[in-house]
């Protein structure tokens, strides 16, 4: 067995959190929790080697780069045979070395120990054992050490496969009943009274108090490890109630609960003390009260008290009070989920106080820590923390221009006394220069308190001794006003604490099994809620198995159910999910990205196959890195970020976390995806309704009107086309970062090579810019004739685009391109591209401020692309490489588990989670664009040649002939219709020009001559075609290549083929040649047939041209000067090279037609000359003129009605400017007092600038014959963007 190894390093730093089991239990409710298995890191690439035995034993040697020292975890990866239950270490040897004396210079993880665990691969049933260790550690004596090797034998581990059990509830608590919802702010002692239900809408008076049930789970983040226990529904919180005793709620009722507050503390192994958790996505908590509840429902109320029996074994008078003041106002790099409150500047701020108020502090030692960023280039800045005469100093706030980093976090603390009432905390920054920065993220203080009450809520921190069988016990002085202590250690269950009351003090126990925190407080002395009103009942538990879920919004919800029919029209279990009720259900309300998760692990938990599980998650709906009390009925879905918000290549923005569902996977960029994830990132309906158009289209599902064929590139009326067996290869030049020489095209290479190997079916088309002359404008140095036919090839549509080079938001390389006026100009709706976009940010969807040009490929309605694999962030070379050659090994093969093609989504994720892709920050950089549950349009069925010359020489009469089949080879005898056969001459033999003078010319080779282009008929699967080789091939032998695409004509079930040989070798000359010295007959047109020379028309008109020669007609485009072309204005230097353009008739390679789209052409009169050449080199030329208008303004040449006079029907056709484009054409008749006759109004698209508008049987509006007579008619064109023009004259109606 050939064993695929990997390794990944990748910075983190997160701890290790262990739960417990806990069940509640009732008749009418159960809430369950979750056995706990926590680990989560953050990684990338180090160098691994790691070879396999057979059998369920694997022998493993992992090497890592000495030279790494910036990375705290690093992991190994070796593929295994089968999913193993477990990894057991049967031996191991690992190598250490030391690294340095100072543990301040290294990221030392210390929650992490070395680990094994099963990982998915890029394929179904595909496994790989994955190891995890720190990259360093610090020995007995304080050195810092870090791993060189680990060697090994691993085995299949005996023991049963360890799986987080989730009893999921059958039902959302929502599902049912009457509900109001209430919102609160920070850590307290709240009140819900009469006046609050009257503002929710309800009449307290009908309330009955004992089927009244509060509900929420207070507000906290979920957890980002899928392990970690957490509340699978709105988990029942107890209630203390004022008045419950006679039944109904009075005026003077109301209701008590603790709410624990969106921010929360835990303690930190590294600091020795507490550290705060600020919510990152929201401020508020929400909380849901039934009102037609279960009587009584045990565990609805706080518990009366009970004593504890337990020994005293600590007394305490003081405890460690803490404080925090953060504000999240800025994002330092418009990405991650770190924002930052206070800034400093040269010339604004450079100190900043803070007072926390801590009343009867003990004056013993206490902590201050400040979290502080700063970026200075070229100097030097400081900040300075000062508490109590006590400062703390950083003095190494510098970057250089070429740093990656937007600015550098930095920690002060200070161990200081502290007593008194408050403590000053003083943070000032000394700026380096004018440019200088700095940022405040947080300060806190945590001091030793006297237990006196200062409030009418003061909280208590327990001791962290921990001993289960003792308790402690707590006395608070100036106690005598206080009602009740709570302990609120768990923020879903307040207990109520029995009391001792002495006299102004007041003393109660606890038992010391963990660390604990209790509120002490008078009634009168609650916090207010917010009334948010009534709850629609949702019952999002109950969705049973589904293969998509569509998560949106309310403003796109129809664009969203659309979709969702389509799918379901194919056969996939569909549901759509609105935002809002995901967070209701999941996150109680709050926004957290981690409840769509959690949606996503409910229906994956819940199946009882593999085909029972979720497939695909479309997040319908635009994003922002402004996640903060994100509106959950607005436009933008919550989004994803990383924890890093100061680097341009570490921080990111994935839909990834969503697809992260299996046993031990967080939000690390080694966790594998288990779906495919897309998101379409409409900012508003008719964005979203017409992408899902898109869609409709390149799945052949939709009925709306479109442009007839002659407007279509190819002329091809229907989304099937020969540019589904195209995939066009496109790099930046040689110019870039560090003069990047071949890199791009290079790497190109290697893909087309693999298609080409793999998949040699499909035509490749390269377009290196750099084999174009480069021009100097103002604007800078452009290409653009490698422009244009980027242009030309994505108008002409092709399967995959795939592009490598330098870019960003507006689009691809320094020299444009690709810009966002092409991308609008597109209108290749019916020929649309997934395109493969390894450049940095082409697709910033979550900047607010921006409008990428990945977004634009999008939301074209009438083109660009139909989804994207495309960057949002910075990326890399090295590891978009690696990105793009497992999307080739995936994008064109089955999946080799299921024998299945994939769809867009599981081409993302078998991409994501191949061994190929080892930088994994980079890797979650890229993200799909587009719907991942659409498959991609390959043709269907296979063709075959059963007659292929050995041999095809220069003026050769040549026949082939072949089949259409299944992939087994059997011929398709219901297969009746047409096939475009392709013939190429030998490899041309290209160089690039070197442009830039960087890294000389770049070799390359590709099949662009083309000897013969056809059309064929195919019946009962078999077809044939003929054609005459030109005089103009390269006499050298080699092979050719013969390529075609085969299209069914049944229209209620099409289908197409594809396939392509190189078994046959071209050159030399033909020993029998007849002899033809007539060139071909040439008929030009602008548009169609019915134009005359001087006709108007609009800037981007086509060549369309007519051509029939008795030998054939000549495109090889070898011979100098015999190339098929166009001149327009008699520009001789520049011509329009048409060689690919020409198109035989049916079943002969003696006619045929050539079509060619010009664009953007000016104003006023143009001539049009073209040659075209026979294939034994006779030639022939022909003129026309016509005149432009620009179609922004509608001009109408001439307007007749045919004929004229007119006896019985009568046609009324314009001469016009708007070619292609979607026009509504009014036609009125009046008699000669002025009386309406007749209107005809229709919609249309024009394939030429002569169009028939409207015919008339001379019948009015009333069903009757029309008197002969003189008649006025007036024909009115009006385009999409309002703008008309409208002409008159006369008709004559006689009658026998």
């Amino acid at each position: 067995m050939n064993n695929i190894s990997r390794l990944f390093a990748f910075v983190s730093c997160l701890g290790t959190k262990f739960g417990k089991i806990m069940m509640v239990h009732n008749i009418h409710f159960q809430m369950i929790y979750t056995q706990l298995r926590v680990f989560a890191l953050f990684f990338s690439l180090l160098l691994l080697k790691a070879t396999a035995l057979t059998g369920q034993v694997v022998d493993v040697h992992f090497t890592f780069d000495p030279n790494q020292n910036d990375l705290e975890v690093v992991i190994g990866e070796i593929e295994i045979q089968s999913k193993w239950t477990g990894i057991e270490i049967l031996s191991s040897h690992d190598v250490w070395e030391l690294a340095g004396e100072s543990v301040e210079d290294f990221a030392i993880d210390e929650t992490t120990n070395q680990t094994w665990r099963v990982v998915r691969g890029s394929n179904t049933g595909q496994w790989f054992a994955q190891f995890r260790s720190p990259r360093f550690r610090v020995t007995q004596n304080g050195a810092v050490e870090k791993l060189m090797s680990w060697d090994g034998v691993i085995g299949s581990s005996p023991a049963p496969e360890s799986r987080v059990v989730r009893l999921w509830p059958e039902h959302s608590m929502l599902s049912e009943g009457k509900w109001l919802k209430f919102a609160t702010g920070q850590e307290g002692v709240f009140r819900i009274g009469y006046s609050d239900l009257v503002s929710s809408g309800i009449n307290p008076d009908t309330l009955l108090f004992s089927q009244m049930q509060l509900y929420g789970n207070g507000g906290r983040m979920l957890p980002l490890e899928n392990d970690v226990d957490r509340p699978l529904d709105l988990p029942l919180l107890k209630i203390e109630t004022q008045g419950e005793q006679d039944g109904v709620f009075n005026s003077e009722d109301a209701i008590f609960f603790h709410a624990s507050g969106v921010d929360s503390w835990k303690w930190s192994g590294s600091l020795q003390r507490l550290e705060h958790e600020k919510h990152n996505w929201s401020d508020s908590a929400y909380y849901y009260l039934r009102i037609d509840g279960p009587a009584n429902l045990l565990g609805s109320r706080v518990d009366t008290p009970t004593a504890n029996n337990l020994p005293v074994a600590q007394e305490f008078s003081k405890h460690m009070a803490r404080s925090f003041h953060e504000v999240e106002s800025y994002n330092i790099a418009q990405s991650g989920r770190e924002f930052y409150g206070e800034q400093f500047t040269y010339l604004g701020s450079q100190i900043y106080g803070f007072s926390f108020n801590m009343p009867n502090l003990v004056g013993d030692t206490g902590w201050v820590d400040a979290r502080v960023a700063g970026r200075t280039l070229g100097s030097t800045s400081d900040f300075t923390l000062l508490c109590n005469g006590e400062e703390s100093q950083t003095t190494d706030i510098s970057l250089s221009e070429s740093s990656l980093l937007l600015a550098q976090k930095r920690v002060l603390s200070l161990e200081v006394e502290m007593s008194g009432d408050v403590v000053d905390v003083q943070l000032s920054f000394t700026p380096g220069n004018e440019s200088a920065q700095g940022w405040i993220d947080y300060v806190r203080v945590q001091a030793w308190q006297n237990l006196v009450v200062s409030s009418g809520q003061f909280y208590i921190n327990g001791t962290r001794i921990s001993d289960v069988s003792n308790s402690a016990r707590y006395t608070l002085d100036n106690a005598a006003s206080v009602d009740a202590v709570w302990d609120v250690t768990n923020p879903l269950e307040s207990i109520n604490i029995d009391v001792e009351a002495l006299g102004t003090e007041l003393a109660f126990k606890a038992q010391m099994d963990t660390t604990r925190r209790f509120v002490a407080f008078r009634y009168n002395a609650a916090k207010e809620v917010r009334a948010l009103g009534p709850v629609e009942n949702t019952d999002l538990h109950g969705l049973g198995p589904l293969d998509l879920v569509i998560l949106t919004a309310l403003p796109l919800d129809s664009a969203a159910r659309r979709l969702a029919i389509l799918h379901a029209d194919r056969g996939l279990r569909v549901a759509v999910v609105n935002q809002r009720e995901v967070f209701k259900a999941f996150s109680s309300g709050s926004p957290d990205p981690t409840a769509i998760k959690m949606l996503m692990m409910m229906l994956r938990d819940r199946a009882l196959t593999t085909e029972d599980e979720p497939r695909y998650l479309t997040l319908m709906g635009d994003g922002t890195f402004l996640n903060r009390n994100l509106n959950p009925d607005g436009i933008n879905l919550i989004t994803f970020q990383s924890s890093n918000s100061e680097s341009t290549v570490n921080s990111y923005v994935t839909d990834d976390y969503f697809g992260l569902l299996e046993d031990g996977m967080g939000e690390s960029p080694g966790d594998k995806l288990a779906i495919g994830v897309g998101r379409i990132p409409a900012t508003g309906l008719s964005q979203a309704l017409g992408f899902v158009s898109k869609v409709e289209t390149y799945l052949g599902a939709s009925l709306e009107s479109s442009p007839s064929a002659e407007c279509e590139a190819g002329g091809e009326s229907s989304v099937f086309g020969s540019w589904r067996n195209r995939i066009v290869f496109v790099t930046d030049d040689q110019d870039g970062n560090n003069n990047d020489g071949w890199r791009h095209m290079s790497d190109s290479e290697i893909h087309s090579s693999r298609v080409s190997q793999e998949h040699n079916e499909y035509d490749i088309i390269k377009i290196y810019p750099d084999s174009y002359i480069q021009e100097a404008t103002p604007g800078g140095e452009r290409y653009d004739a490698a422009e244009a036919e980027i242009a030309r090839k994505v108008q002409e549509g092709a399967l995959i685009i795939d592009y490598i080079g330098h870019g960003g938001a507006r689009g691809w390389a320094h020299e444009r391109i690709l810009n966002t006026t092409t991308i609008r100009e597109w209108t290749n709706k019916k020929r649309l591209p997934v395109f493969m976009t390894a450049t940095c940010e082409l697709s910033r969807y979550d900047d607010p401020e921006v409008e990428s040009a990945g977004e634009m490929l999008i939301f074209n309605p009438d083109g660009g692309s139909v989804g994207m694999l495309t960057t949002t962030r910075t990326v890399f070379s090295g590891g978009n490489q690696e990105l793009n050659t497992a999307f080739f090994k995936t994008v064109l093969d089955e999946d080799s588990g299921t024998g299945q093609r994939r769809c867009l989504g599981d081409i993302c994720k078998d991409t994501k989670n191949s061994p190929d892709v080892t930088s994994l920050t980079n890797m979650r950089n890229f993200s799909l664009l587009g719907d991942p549950a659409m498959m991609l349009a390959y043709p269907e069925h296979n063709i075959f040649f059963t007659q292929i010359p050995d041999t095809i020489r220069s003026l050769d009469l040549v026949k082939m002939t072949g089949y259409v089949g299944t992939t087994s080879g059997d011929t398709l005898e219901e297969f009746n219709g047409q096939i475009y056969p392709t013939v190429f001459d030998k490899r041309s033999e290209l160089s690039t020009l070197d442009n830039d003078a960087v890294a000389g010319e770049f070799n390359y080779t590709m099949y662009r001559n083309v000897i013969h282009k056809g059309l064929a008929s195919v019946v009962n699967g078999i077809f044939e075609f003929e054609f005459v080789v030109p005089r103009d091939i390269d006499y050298t032998y080699g092979n050719g290549r013969v390529s075609c695409y085969a299209i069914s004509e049944n229209n209620e079930a099409k289908t197409d083929a594809h396939g392509a040989s190189e078994s046959f070798v071209i050159g030399g000359t033909s020993s029998s040649v007849s002899i033809d010295d007539l060139g071909p007959e040439v008929s030009l047109y602008i548009n169609d047939s019915l134009f005359v020379a001087g006709g108007v028309t609009g800037e981007d008109p086509w060549l369309y041209a007519r051509v029939y020669d008795e030998s054939g007609i000549n495109t090889v485009g070898n011979g100098i000067g015999h190339d098929l072309k166009a001149v327009l204005d008699e520009s001789y230097d520049s011509p329009y090279v048409l060689n690919t353009y020409f198109t035989a008739d049916l079943d002969t390679y003696k006619s045929g037609t050539v079509r060619f789209p010009f664009s953007d052409l000016e104003d006023g009169e143009h001539l049009l000359e073209f040659k075209v050449w026979d294939v034994q080199n006779n030639s022939a030329t022909a003129l026309t003129s016509f005149l432009v208008v620009n179609s922004l303004n509608v001009a109408l040449e001439s307007v007749i009605a045919y004929p004229n006079p007119a006896s019985s029907h009568v046609s009324f056709r314009v001469e016009h400017n708007q070619v292609c484009q979607l026009v509504e054409a009014e036609v009125e008749v009046y008699d000669a007092s002025g009386r309406q006759v007749k209107v005809f109004t229709k919609d249309l698209v024009s394939h030429g600038s002569l169009t028939d508008v409207a015919s008339w049987n001379l019948i009015d509006g009333s069903g009757a014959d029309v008197p002969a007579g003189i008649y006025l008619f007036k024909i009115k064109i009006t385009t999409e963007n309002g703008t008309y023009a409208q002409y008159g004259s006369k008709l004559v109606v006689v009658r026998p």
